[in-house]
């Protein structure tokens, strides 16, 4: 009899459904890191996102410890260094271990993580799912190396100004091959991001992997959220992608106020800089932002054109590193002020790509940000008739 009942009770406990797990820890095992660092988790985003939680190197080990409702794409990193590892956060008991590699760039740690990551099956899911970026990574190595050349001679010239060699350059074969290319890398990267989305289109994996892959949204992204189900669009990544891809419009209203700080710590207000300025161009850019620099020539011809009719121009740079930065802006001679943007202006803006150009006039108010080149200038000629 009392064995009866015992097999019973076996019978009970197998049948009763797992309790869903409450909580995570993350406990990590990771060579190279010295005692006493700061590991930290940040969610993915295309924004600028603050740590939400953080633990310390002891004994070679480190341990996270907290609770996460829904399925999150997360960057374990290193406290004011580079680099970072990708995986997908939910509760549960996540083993990592690997090795770290430090090297150096620009006087600041840079590390390289080769982890793998047990108890995380999301993770399995999501490595999986974005293994096509190793294929583009090759692409784009292969492509670099290739053209590195005609890209060193071609910024050479334009930072010597020398508009003779830039020509010759232009016209050169290696130069059309190497622009070429680079339309043909990023259609193929187009291609193959595409064919991800539609393959995940059904849940939030679908507009997670948009978050994941693409640097920046801008209007061509905005099909592949439009083929999400509703399910995926009413994820919290669904969300986060309508929010990003439909923007508050500022067309004709005030834009939201910011202060910068200049290099003596000084806080300068937009309504400061837009004082007696009749209209106001201020650019977010970065000193490796290829688009970014070649606007700089329009901006220099504007700012030649108009500066004593009233037009004011304000670079801001989204640089992390403030030594590129000021590198940056000793090549490039801005005549009009610049600014690092220590104040996080970028996110406040929603800027995603850049360059990201705003016109406004007297009172703040937007004239336009879709305006670039050819149009800016038209533009302007009109205002300042």
């Amino acid at each position: 009899m009392k064995k009866f009942v015992y097999l019973i009770c076996i019978i009970v406990l197998a049948t009763l459904p797992c309790a869903a797990q409450k909580s995570y820890i993350i406990t990590g095992h990771i060579s190279g890191l010295k005692e006493g660092l700061i590991v930290q988790l940040v969610e993915k985003s295309h924004g600028n996102q603050k740590p939400f939680n953080a633990a310390t190197v002891r004994d070679g080990k480190f341990v996270f410890k907290g609770s996460q409702k829904d399925p999150r794409g997360v960057l374990l990193l290193i406290k004011d260094s580079y680099g970072s590892y990708s995986f997908i956060l939910n509760n549960s008991k996540i083993v990592m271990t690997g090795k770290a590699v430090s090297t150096k760039v620009e006087g600041k740690d840079s590390y390289h993580f080769e982890i793998f990551t047990k108890g995380s099956s999301l993770t399995d899911q999501y490595l999986k799912k974005v293994s096509v970026r190793n294929e583009l990574n090759q692409m784009y190595d292969a492509k670099s190396k290739k053209y590195t050349n005609v890209w060193d001679r071609y910024y050479s010239a334009r930072n010597k100004k020398d508009t003779v060699l830039l020509k010759q350059i232009e016209q050169s074969e290696e130069y059309k091959a190497a622009n070429q290319a680079e339309a043909n890398f990023f259609k193929t990267v187009e291609q193959k991001y595409s064919q991800v989305v539609r393959d995940n289109k059904d849940s939030w994996w679908g507009p997670f992997l948009m978050v994941d892959l693409w640097n920046y949204f801008d209007e061509s992204a905005k099909p592949f959220y439009n083929q999400l189900s509703t399910v995926a669009k009413n994820s919290y990544y669904g969300k986060m992608v309508q929010k990003e891809l439909f923007p508050t419009d500022y067309t004709g209203k005030q834009v939201p106020q910011f202060k910068l700080k200049d290099n003596d710590g000084k806080l300068v207000s937009l309504a400061e800089l837009c004082k007696g300025k009749k209209y106001v161009i201020f650019d977010f850019w970065a000193s490796w932002c290829h688009p970014c620099r070649m606007e700089i020539p329009n901006f220099k011809k504007l700012y030649t054109a108009y500066a004593d009719k009233g037009l004011q121009i304000i670079s801001i740079s989204i640089d992390k590193d403030e030594s590129a930065w000021k590198k940056a802006v000793a090549e490039e001679k801005m005549a009009w002020p610049s600014y690092l943007d220590r104040s996080e202006v970028a996110s406040l803006y929603n800027v995603r790509a850049i360059p990201a150009i705003y016109l406004i006039d007297a009172q703040c108010k937007l004239v336009s940000d879709k305006l670039r080149g050819e149009s800016l200038a038209n533009k302007l000629a009109e205002l300042f008739k």
